[in-house]
Parts: structure tokens; C-alpha cells; sequence
């Protein structure tokens, strides 16, 4: 069965969108003071490795909020939806995951995860914005 060109196309966009992904992670931790960091920031990229990837995925979105909680321990100007950032976070792994264990739900819980994986991603690009800003302030 030959490979389609719209499937190439969705696996090379869903790798890029990843890859940004990864990179905006990778610049909050290395945003964070180094004493605060719960994980090194090259692990993130650990991601990329195929099934241990979405694993990984929940342990660096519970990682990085820690981290940030230990930052904001030390800051005058506190980084705000943290919380928010890891429940979503988090929600949207669980639900690229639910697809796999029950394929009738797979349009719906795909859809639900690439919502909640943007709203993570711009709760992510805020954090980074505040702790640049928070950084020239010092």
C-alpha cells in the first residue's frame, strides 16, 4: 500500500509542531534560575524518542511547573498561571493517549488534545515572556 502525500505532510507538520514545542519548553527552563530547575533543560528533548516520548511529555510539564514554583519562591514579580499551565498541560498528553486504548473516540479526543496542547503552548510562551521580563528588572 503506497504512502500518501497527505499523510507525509500531517507527520512533517506534527514534527515541526513539535520540535517549536520542544524548543519553547527548553527556553522556559533555561529561563529559570538553575538552582530552581526540577530537570536539566536538554532533557526535554527526550520527547523525541518514540514511546517513551508521551511519558516523558507528562514529567516535564509536572517539572517545569515545580520549577517555576521554586522560582517564584525567590521573585518579587510572580509568574502567574502556572497551575493552569500543568492541568492543561497534562490533560492534553492524557488525551493524544486516549486514542490508542479506544479508536472510536479517536477524532474527538485528537481535536480536544491539539486545543488544550495550544492553550499550554501560549501559557508556556507567556511564562517565558514574564520571566524575561522579571530578569532585566534584577
Amino acid at each position: 500500500m503506497p504512502i500518501q502525500s497527505s499523510s507525509i505532510i500531517f507527520a512533517f507538520a506534527g514534527l515541526v509542531i513539535m520540535l517549536v514545542s520542544l524548543w519553547a519548553m527548553y527556553k522556559c527552563i533555561t529561563l529559570i534560575t538553575p538552582g530552581n530547575r526540577a530537570l536539566p533543560a536538554w532533557s526535554v528533548w527526550i520527547a523525541l524518542i518514540p514511546v517513551i516520548g508521551f511519558f516523558w511529555m507528562l514529567v516535564v510539564i509536572y517539572k517545569i511547573a515545580n520549577s517555576l514554583h521554586a522560582e517564584n519562591q525567590q521573585r518579587i514579580n510572580k509568574i502567574q498561571r502556572i497551575e493552569y499551565g500543568k492541568v492543561i498541560g497534562i490533560s492534553s498528553v492524557i488525551f493524544s493517549v486516549i486514542p490508542l486504548i479506544f479508536p472510536q473516540f479517536n477524532l474527538t479526543m485528537m481535536t480536544l488534545a491539539c486545543i488544550f496542547w495550544a492553550t499550554y503552548m501560549v501559557c508556556i510562551c507567556f511564562q517565558i515572556k514574564e520571566l524575561k521580563q522579571s530578569s532585566k528588572t534584577i
